[in-house]
């Protein structure tokens, strides 16, 4: 990652004498003064030296979120600390070894900033650092206490600086140096070209460093940085160059606001909504800040806060789409789909081109109100909007595969995956259901067998892929051959029951008999009844236990029957009474997708993990994108150890929503188990930006990775 060298800050490369690394943490700076207006500054310092000490080798500090939970705990308000006392009984909390903790005095147009090591063991006071100057001047002074306390860390804790600048460092002087002459606002309208125009981030951020290194109260180079670093992920960079812009100028309502977007992507949800509010303390109609606090809010699952933000987002600004959008989003968590919908609509209206409106209403219409000619219009609204976007195809693939539909076209279904494809060569599933086009309608076997090989090279961990292929070869009547893929699906997964039941007809048709009747008695354990149906046709027996499905008293439908087991599982805690309503939601409706979820549900939490695998199934053959039912099948063959075939369905589940974080976290653990270090860590960063608290305490816990 390239370092950035900025006005008077000299960032060093450090390594300790000894290899054990020394955790710290920076508390909230306390206003002496108790001035309302700088009440800001409290954080914003600490995080300056946060900012810097992380940067120190051999270092390890602490995450603002754990900070609020120490406060939390101790019944403390984050105002500030400057008791020692206080300081070690926070700093033993935490389980660090140093405390920073300090205060600033605003008098006139100065202002004093005073910070101190406090040693958590002794309780002593390790080193201090103060500097005075102009309020003006206010972030330069948050970089010398910065700077002050990592010279005297050095001292104090042994830290040997390596001496030698790295390459990096090297090549930014370079650059800056080679820069011809020119004012600061000429390099902030160079720098502002380049990322506007130029689409050069990189060099954008050359410019407007050289435009703060002549001018450092250069409020727009500074808010750009800001901006710049944001888009780039590096959410701490942009915090502190937005912190010095709101440092200038406290009235800065869109720096505050982007504090609380870059503190959401890095999932810390308190100060997200703590910055954001500041926002709205300087403009409380500013839609933008309402939208953000809108997302904190539904991250949080506070889904009624989220809608009131969101509509007075919307009343701010009846124009601003993303309120919409979100707020569609917002329903459609809720179920509440009529509404998802006319936001949805209403996204597209202002902003004709947002592509993710367009899937999400297709999706509805198609999933949910079975509208299928509507859920085309927007499938096809989507892809002329944006040609390159692989999803709108894959979503009409699934469409005009869809024998519901009145313009049911295998042909058509095929092109379109096969233009996935093109977009996206390594997308494994849509070769699979090309596959399944190929066996199952069209009975073209050869191009089906290429169609699943394709699929099993790009993923060869899936066990449906190898037991359709065997079903291809079986229907040519090449049974040891089917007998092999079969085999090789149950290899993958063990209680794969479709594969067992598969295996008994290939072993059926070679005369295998006796691993015929084991074969189809392990489907049945596994939950597939039709196998309990094959041994009563073709060897008449019929003492296979079937599931129970006690009959109750009460004549209702089924969502009558279905929401009594909702009951009895959520309110009652009763699970037996709830599985025996659900069942009989299902004799009454056998498509009942919600009570056949619920269904997998309650067996996955029982631990009959086989069971919960087959009522999902059942989902999935009503709903193939029922991206819960995928990231719950990954749960039970997670709980059964088996973590690669959990990361085939969690990753089924990110294939049909890539916007999904509980699989993104589901992943990054399926991942760990299977020592996929780097993959776990990447999987568990994009559940953290997705709101996933869980990932980001994962990464700490498994990686000590907070930033």
């Amino acid at each position: 990652m390239k370092r950035i060298i900025i006005l008077l800050v000299l960032l060093f490369s450090f390594v300790e004498a000894n290899a054990e690394e020394k955790r710290i943490a920076v508390l909230p700076f306390k206003n002496l003064m108790q001035k309302q207006d700088f009440n800001y500054l409290s954080e914003g310092i600490a995080a300056t030296i946060t900012a810097k000490l992380g940067s120190i080798r051999g270092i390890a500090v602490v995450e603002r979120s754990q900070l609020e939970a120490a406060f939390k705990e101790m019944g403390l308000q984050k105002a500030g600390v400057v008791d020692e006392k206080t300081a070690v009984k926070a700093g033993k909390i935490l389980g660090v070894d140093i405390v920073v903790i300090g205060e600033f005095q605003v008098a006139g147009d100065q202002v004093r900033i005073s910070a101190r090591f406090v040693e958590v063991q002794t309780g002593k006071v390790v080193s201090t650092a103060v500097e005075t100057d102009f309020f003006q001047k206010i972030f330069m002074l948050q970089d010398a206490v910065a700077f002050s306390l990592a010279e005297s860390l050095q001292k104090a804790l042994k830290i040997v600086a390596t001496g030698a600048e790295s390459e990096d460092v090297k090549k930014e002087k370079a650059t800056m140096a080679s820069m011809p002459p020119g004012t600061a606002s000429e390099y902030y309208s160079k720098g502002y070209d380049y990322k506007w125009n130029k689409k050069d981030t990189d060099k954008a951020v050359e410019y407007y460093l050289k435009a703060v290194s002549i001018d450092p109260n250069h409020e727009n180079a500074l808010f750009e940085l800001g901006y710049v670093y944001n888009e780039k992920g590096e959410y701490q960079k942009a915090i502190g160059y937005y912190s010095k812009v709101v440092a200038l100028n406290p009235r800065a309502k869109d720096a505050f606001n982007n504090i609380g977007l870059a503190y959401s992507r890095l999932n810390d949800q308190q100060n997200a909504e703590k910055w954001y509010k500041k926002s709205l303390d300087i403009d409380p109609n500013y839609a933008i800040a309402l939208n953000g606090l809108g997302l904190v809010m539904w991250k949080t699952k506070k889904f009624k806060e989220a809608e009131v933000l969101y509509k007075k987002a919307i009343q701010s600004d009846p124009k601003y789409h993303m309120a919409y959008y979100n707020m569609g989003i917002l329903y459609e968590d809720m179920k509440q789909y009529a509404e998802s919908k006319d936001y949805y609509r209403k996204t597209i209206e202002i902003n004709p081109g947002y592509v993710n409106a367009m899937i999400n209403l297709g999706i509805i219409l198609e999933t949910k109100d079975k509208n299928f000619s509507d859920a085309e219009y927007w499938y096809k609204k989507a892809s002329e909007a944006s040609p390159d976007n692989h999803l709108a195809y894959y979503n009409l693939g699934f469409l005009y595969s869809n024998k519901e539909f009145s313009k049911y076209d295998i042909d058509k279904a095929i092109g379109y995956y096969q233009k996935v494809t093109t977009l996206k060569p390594d997308h494994d599933l849509s070769y699979f259901y090309m596959g399944n086009l190929f066996y199952n309608d069209k009975k073209e076997y050869p191009k089906a067998i290429a169609a699943y090989e394709k699929a099993i090279q790009l993923y060869g961990k899936d066990p449906a892929y190898y037991n359709n292929l065997g079903l291809v070869y079986e229907a040519q009547k090449e049974y040891a051959k089917a007998e092999g893929y079969y085999r090789k699906s149950i290899e993958i997964d063990p209680s794969y029951g479709i594969a067992w039941e598969s295996l008994g007809y290939a072993l059926y048709y070679q005369y295998k008999d006796d691993e015929t009747k084991e074969a189809w008695k392990k489907a049945v354990s596994l939950g597939k009844t039709s196998a309990k149906d094959a041994l009563k046709k073709y060897y008449n027996i019929s003492d296979v236990p079937p599931e129970s499905t006690a009959p109750l008293a009460t004549n209702l439908s089924a969502s009558e029957y279905y929401s009594k087991g909702y009951d009895y599982k959520l309110n009652k805690k009763d699970t037996d009474k709830a599985i025996e309503y659900y069942l009989k939601a299902v004799s009454i409706d056998p498509n009942h997708t919600n009570a056949l979820f619920e269904l997998g549900y309650v067996y996955n939490e029982k631990g009959e993990y086989s069971k919960a695998i087959e009522y999902y199934n059942r989902v999935l053959a009503i709903d193939p994108r029922a991206k819960d039912a995928l990231n719950n099948i990954g749960l039970s063959y997670e709980s059964q150890k088996d973590y690669v075939k959990a990361e085939s369905y969690y990753r089924k589940a990110i294939e049909v929503d890539p916007s999904y974080g509980i699989a993104w976290e589901s992943l990054g653990y399926a991942l760990y188990f299977q020592h996929k270090d780097n993959e776990a860590i990447e999987a568990w960063k994009k559940a953290s930006s997705l709101g996933k608290t869980g990932a980001k305490d994962a990464l700490k816990k498994y990686f000590n990775i907070t930033d």
